[in-house]
């Protein structure tokens, strides 16, 4: 994976998880906050399946390039 490779991989992942807690951490704090034990339980869960979600996203993202011969076919 070249360097610029990996500064656009670690922009993305900054990215993605600046936005999952503006959503899914902010919902789960506001249940949090106000007791509501069924909202705390449904936000837990959309924030791990925002986490999941990313996770294998950003795997998908670095998956290597397959391996090219020398007339440069795959």
């Amino acid at each position: 994976m070249a360097m610029s490779d990996n500064i656009h991989l670690e922009r993305w992942a900054l990215e993605r998880a600046h936005n999952i807690m503006l959503h899914e951490g902010m919902s789960l704090m506001n249940a949090a906050q106000w007791l509501d034990k069924q909202q705390t339980r449904k936000s837990t869960q959309n924030l791990r399946d925002a986490i999941q979600r990313s996770l294998i996203d950003a795997a998908m993202l670095k998956k290597p390039a397959a391996p090219t011969d020398e007339t440069g076919n795959s």
